[in-house]
């Protein structure tokens, strides 16, 4: 017999119509832009908010697309607002406020985009700062890429709203955690989210596409220059054309064009996928049917695109498709909150996402990416390149994500046997070993192909040499070695090296310094943990410093040796220049703290100073780097 579970839920019907208005604004919106970029009218109007300093310029020409374009953004702006302002105040709940809110800023977000992209032409001032923060070197570049994010904040606006429309939806008063007929529905949810993040990706290429004038790179559909493959080798690049472009640009142009469509096959094979498991799903089985025919029109209109030289009208239609999908995919996440068996069900896709975070350990791997900013500030030579920086960041951080979920799935059956750790996704079974496997696996994987492809090489070795280090020798050294502290330093110490690779491409001695203040940094550290835990540390069967015969006494002189090795490293990076004299105040008097928590535990041998030589351990390098950055920065 079908168990179903109901949640009374009050519902406002006027907030929710609201709710559908607003969004329909936001598609209105999307329309608007895509006329505007269709019709080549982004130049059209060079001053900002105004249009030719008023609110009703002639509506001639591109004006009429680019003003007409700015006022559908206000009239959605102020709708936005109402809404989120009425959320708060009506408080359907915590999860539709935070939507309200964070549509809100996206709003804001994406005017502000809009505004950048127009003065970074009409204004001086702005290109300059502009190209000066963001690393860029040309204006084109620059403007391709605001424009490419201003296309995606809008797309990621009407999602949020599509979300505060299901959720404040009549339906939703009485949502029933129905169990599907067929096993396959245990999947949806996971389904679900891939295919959003498949289309996203999807309409990434596409932005990049339309702004990167890549729209006919490609003259012929379903082939490309008469073959499956473009011939990357011998593209007919023509010197004489109307509007000629570099060889290296034309290549660049026809890559983009090509992944898009090939992703273009990889969202109809999945929506295809998606309605033959879940057709007769009830609501996700309509979202299902729903979403394939918006793909296969979508499919269409991209061969449109091409048959007829980049029409409008077909342009405009092909853009608006691309969100609705995007929209009818979030609603099907959502949707599929309630197809889980279980008493529990509802959160059970979220408790899951949770388990994954733990695998990633946020606070240490936050400490990772802090160290991987200081290397490449302090590496950097003139102005920081935020791009650079934001992907060395985000391929470090997927490193340190991969191997710390590794580690714990090498040691989950250890983990089960400590206090400290039996609360972790392995050992409590939210998780089944092969996910955390194939999780850390493949996040150490696209980290060191993404940080050898868009950073470079030297910073791929480093971390792969990382990650090999840390899995394959410092974690089976914990049951066989008490000298797996030392090996786990260095695995510990090479972010901060990393991080300075990825922004000078070459070693350096004032790498060496870095690298000795984060490794000498880590004994104290992790030995005072090791105290703090010794009998966990007994009772999994590690070897642990502590656990040795004369343990205590020779833990004590180790963390007194590397905290007097860590005051006078630290000074280095100022009598190398890195960083200034405020550093250098900083670095003794840190250090010197440091080195009294050390004295104090070897004086007094208890847990209580262990525990603040601990918290010191956390304090320190939050201090030392800040300042070096801050001394960077300022020299």
């Amino acid at each position: 017999m079908e168990m179903m579970r109901f949640r009374q839920k009050q519902h406002y019907p006027w907030l929710h119509r609201f709710a559908v208005l607003t969004a329909t604004a936001a598609i209105g919106l999307i329309v608007a832009g895509a006329a505007v970029t269709s019709t080549g009218s982004g130049d059209a109007v060079p001053d900002w908010p105004l249009s030719y300093g008023s609110l009703a310029p002639p509506m001639i020409g591109g004006i009429l697309f680019e003003h007409t374009h700015r006022l559908v953004a206000g009239f959605t702006g102020i709708l936005i607002a109402i809404l989120a302002g009425w959320l708060w105040i009506a408080k359907p709940g915590r999860t539709v406020q935070r939507l309200g809110l964070a549509a809100l800023a996206a709003v804001i977000l994406q005017a502000s985009l809009g505004g950048l992209r127009v003065l970074l032409v009409s204004t001086d001032s702005v290109q300059e700062a502009a190209l000066q923060i963001a690393g860029f070197f040309t204006v084109q570049s620059l403007r391709m890429a605001v424009a490419v994010t201003h296309a995606l904040v809008a797309q990621t606006i009407l999602c949020l709203l599509f979300a505060i429309v299901v959720l404040t939806s009549p339906s939703r008063r009485g949502a029933a955690a129905v169990s599907f007929p067929f096993p396959a529905r245990q999947n949806v949810f996971r389904l679900s989210v891939f295919f959003t993040g498949l289309i996203f990706l999807q309409l990434i290429l596409g932005a990049l596409v339309r702004h990167s004038g890549a729209g006919l790179a490609i003259p012929d559909f379903p082939l490309s220059f008469g073959k499956i493959i473009p011939p990357f080798a011998d593209l007919p690049h023509d010197p004489a054309a109307p509007f000629p472009v570099s060889p290296e640009k034309f290549q660049f142009q026809v890559a983009i064009q090509f992944a898009h469509r090939a992703m273009a096959v990889l969202v109809l094979g999945l929506a295809v996928f998606f309605f033959a498991r879940h057709r007769k799903a009830g609501r996700i089985g309509r979202l299902a049917k729903i979403m394939l025919l918006l793909t296969s029109i979508q499919v269409v209109l991209g061969a449109l695109n091409i048959w007829t030289g980049k029409s409008v009208y077909v342009t405009v239609l092909h853009v608006a498709v691309g969100a609705l999908l995007l929209s009818c995919s979030v609603a099907a996440i959502i949707a599929s909150r309630n197809t889980s068996q279980g008493e529990n069900a509802p959160r059970e896709p979220f408790a899951r996402a949770r388990a994954y975070l733990e695998l990633t350990k946020p606070r240490l791997t936050l400490l990772v990416l802090f160290s991987a900013l200081t290397g490449y500030c302090l590496g950097a030579s003139g102005n920081i390149n935020l791009l650079n920086l934001a992907g060395a960041l985000f391929g470090i951080g997927l490193a340190s994500a991969g191997a710390l979920a590794l580690n714990q799935y090498a040691e989950r059956v250890y983990d089960a046997r400590m206090i400290r750790t039996q609360k972790r996704p392995l050992p409590q079974g939210r998780l089944r070993p092969v996910e955390a496997l194939a999780f850390g696996t493949a996040l150490c994987i696209v980290s060191v192909l993404f940080l050898t492809l868009y950073i470079n090489i030297l910073t791929g070795f480093l971390v792969s040499l990382t990650i090999l280090t840390y899995l394959f020798a410092y974690t089976p050294l914990k049951r066989i070695s008490y000298f797996n502290t030392a090996v786990g330093a260095v695995s510990g110490a090479l972010p901060i090296v990393c991080g300075w690779t990825a922004a000078r491409n070459a070693l350096a001695p004032e790498a060496l310094a870095l690298f000795g203040i984060l490794f000498f940094w880590q004994f104290p550290h992790f030995l005072s943990i090791a105290l703090l835990y010794r009998e966990d540390y007994r009772r999994a069967g590690y070897k642990m410093l502590p656990l040795r015969e004369n343990g205590i006494p020779r833990t004590n002189r180790q963390i007194l040796f590397a905290c007097a090795a860590l005051l006078g490293v630290s000074l280095f990076p100022a009598l190398m220049g890195l960083a200034g004299k405020m550093y250098l105040a900083a670095a003794l008097l840190a250090g010197g703290a440091f080195l009294g928590c050390g004295i104090s535990l070897a004086l007094y041998r208890n847990n209580l100073f262990a525990r603040r030589l601990m918290f010191a351990s956390f304090v320190y390098p939050l201090i030392v780097w800040s300042l070096m950055i801050y001394d960077k920065v300022k020299m």
